[in-house]
């Protein structure tokens, strides 16, 4: 698949639906997100919800407006896809029912964006490219 603007678009607000489907699922689930629990275990809760939601789903959200000239809101989207797949490996074996799910999700869409992002090599780099200005 030769990767354009359109297939991009599609992909990142693709990616931003399925994560938030996951997201809200985790509210469902047994022993899942609770937002708002009194103490420090609730403090780091909404924070981690609150940064899924923003690095998984508002940031491809963003970025699909004008992906190519986006390509710090799609960095932000793949660090946060990273993040969910390092938080994985814990002291304790996987679950198929809690680690599959989101391991699934980040191949499908981090593999996805690289394929169909026609300009890969940006996505890697720190210095803007020579149609973006600092």
């Amino acid at each position: 698949m030769s990767g354009g603007v359109g297939p991009l678009t599609n992909v990142l607000r693709a990616g931003a639906v399925l994560w938030f489907l996951l997201l809200a699922a985790g509210f469902f689930a047994p022993g899942g997100w609770q937002w708002g629990v009194p103490g420090p275990i609730g403090h780091m809760e909404n924070y981690v919800i609150s940064l899924w939601f923003v690095a998984l789903v508002l940031a491809p959200l963003l970025a699909s407006h004008n992906p190519l000239g986006s390509t710090g809101a799609i960095q932000v989207y793949a660090l946060g896809v990273l993040a969910i797949v390092v938080s994985t490996f814990r002291g304790e074996p996987p679950k198929l029912i809690a680690d599959a799910p989101p391991l699934a999700l980040a191949v499908l869409t981090l593999g996805l964006l690289v394929w169909v992002h026609p300009r890969r090599s940006s996505l890697w780099s720190l210095v803007p490219g020579p149609d973006r200005q600092r």
